[in-house]
């Protein structure tokens, strides 16, 4: 078997003679290798509405044996799944295979829609690895959810690394490229394929995961109906073109309401309505400018517009936004079909709250290279992002939850959350005028009181709206491949 075929590199070494990986000694440690593999199918079994855990090259089993699943098969051979047995006897049905050699087919048959297939750091330990893969083809081809993991050989040993691995269990290890190639090659196309942490006490950066969703790869086709955006906006002149432009280049309509801005933002609307033609309306709202501002209103607007486009994907969201799909290279508009095939009608979204890191002014048409640093949602509102959905024939209600949740009868949550950027404050500048001089002197003095629009009061007395860059995360060119895993599933952070 010879390296181009596994997609390694020419002069790549694997290790020619293995020991047998005696997962027992795992017990009396401490340390949990690839923490969040476990807990991402957990959830996805739930979210998902499968039934069944199928764990490939389970171990000793503790992992499947503690999981929190109705129905369980472990899959090993050896002193592993003696331990299996032994130890959780009713835990899961325990499956005695050697994954070197072709799965017989009455396992193979067992494997469907209703279940999570999961075989995290198995194909690196495997003397031949194309058994393994065409397995978990088979299983993902006939419905179930398919979640790997193995060890990225560069970001571990070294680029300069050609085998064999020190690790005298491995046969041989793969950089994340030659995985995805592997991958692609055994008829497994990663909707997800980048990084998770490799354990609870070193959390680097350095096991590759890889989500294989049969519900949504089946569907992916370019988007013939257009969701419509409803855009919120006050005095953001200095991104709103910008904004404009890449909902339009999504694949997206717009509704822009903008509520009596006093910069420039209204001109904008107008002349981006004039420009995209059909794509984008622009309104005023209220029909005549107010002494303050009631953000229940705007959203009460925002339902009444979604409700005369029955049967159309709706976004609810405002002009600092920018939004992206999880599922690369599909846009928005095509993703969001994607899900309506895959029979889900709601999208949640993981807020990334980018932050100015010095005293420089934002330059309108920079977002995305100024504003590179970000932290995840901190606060409670911040992890209920479900801002989009498939209008249905009753009027989908945002009021009630202030915007951060759209609710409607049958709603059937999206388990994979798309990608929101939030730009609230572009520079300290804007940050002082937008939180003191705008913000508490524009609502209305009910929502004031009720506890609305007071997510920025720390900066009232200590006014430094500047970020320390060591603290944040940085949008680089690595950014899904290290993020994607933990937006697209909602990974606590």
């Amino acid at each position: 078997m010879d390296n181009s075929s596994l997609f390694l590199p020419v002069d790549y070494l694997p290790r020619l003679e293995m020991n047998y990986f005696d997962d027992k000694f795992s017990l009396h440690e401490s340390i949990i290798f690839q923490p969040e593999i476990y807990p991402v199918v957990e959830s996805l079994l739930q979210t998902t509405g499968r039934q069944r855990i199928v764990d490939v090259g389970c171990g000793v089993g503790k992992k499947l044996a503690e999981a929190a699943a109705g129905q369980k098969i472990g899959i090993d051979f050896g002193s592993n799944l003696t331990h299996c047995r032994s130890a959780y006897p009713d835990a899961a049905t325990w499956l005695e295979v050697d994954l070197s050699v072709p799965v017989p087919d009455d396992i193979t048959a067992q494997i469907g829609s209703g279940d999570v297939v999961v075989c995290s750091d198995v194909v690196e330990h495997i003397p031949d690895p194309r058994p393994l893969l065409a397995f978990l083809r088979c299983c993902f081809e006939q419905g179930a959810l398919v979640v790997t993991s193995t060890p990225e050989r560069v970001l571990v040993r070294g680029a300069d690394h050609m085998g064999p691995p020190p690790n005298t269990a491995h046969v041989r290890e793969w950089s994340i490229h030659e995985y995805h190639a592997l991958l692609r090659a055994s008829g497994l196309p990663p909707l997800y394929l980048g990084l998770t942490h490799n354990n609870n006490r070193d959390r680097l950066l350095r096991t590759i995961v890889s989500v294989h969703e049969p519900r949504l790869q089946a569907c992916g086709a370019p988007s013939i109906a257009r969701p419509l955006a409803i855009l919120s906006s006050y005095n953001e002149e200095d991104v709103l073109e910008q904004v404009v432009e890449h909902w339009i280049a999504q694949g997206c309509d717009l509704h822009l309401i903008d509520n009596w801005s006093t910069d420039r933002s209204w001109e904008i609307a107008q002349a981006a309505a004039k420009r995209f033609g059909r794509h984008v309306t622009a309104e005023r709202f209220p029909l005549e400018r107010q002494t303050r501002s009631a953000w229940l209103d705007i959203l009460a607007r925002k339902e009444e517009i979604a409700f005369c486009h029955k049967g159309r994907w709706i976004i609810h969201a405002d002009a600092d936004e920018i939004r992206n799909s999880p599922f690369p290279p599909y846009s928005l508009a095509d993703a969001m079909q994607m899900v309506e095939r895959a029979g889900w009608n709601r999208i949640d979204f993981t807020l990334l709250n980018h932050r100015p890191v010095d005293e420089a002014r934002f330059v309108p048409g920079s977002l995305g290279t100024a504003l590179t640093h970000f932290e995840y949602g901190t606060k409670p509102g911040h992890f209920v992002q479900k801002k989009a959905w498939l209008q249905g024939d009753a009027r989908a209600r945002l009021v009630p939850t202030s915007g951060h949740m759209v609710e409607f009868e049958g709603a059937l949550d999206c388990p994979y959350r798309f990608v929101l950027h939030h730009y609230p404050l572009r520079s300290a500048e804007h940050a002082r005028r937008k939180i003191i001089e705008e913000r508490y002197g524009r609502w209305s003095t009910a929502e004031l009181e009720s506890g609305m629009h007071h997510h920025y009061a720390e900066f009232l007395n200590e006014m430094t709206p500047v970020w320390d860059a060591q603290s944040l995360h940085q949008v680089a060119a690595d950014f899904w491949e290290r993020h994607g895993f933990q937006i697209l599933t909602g990974l606590p952070r």
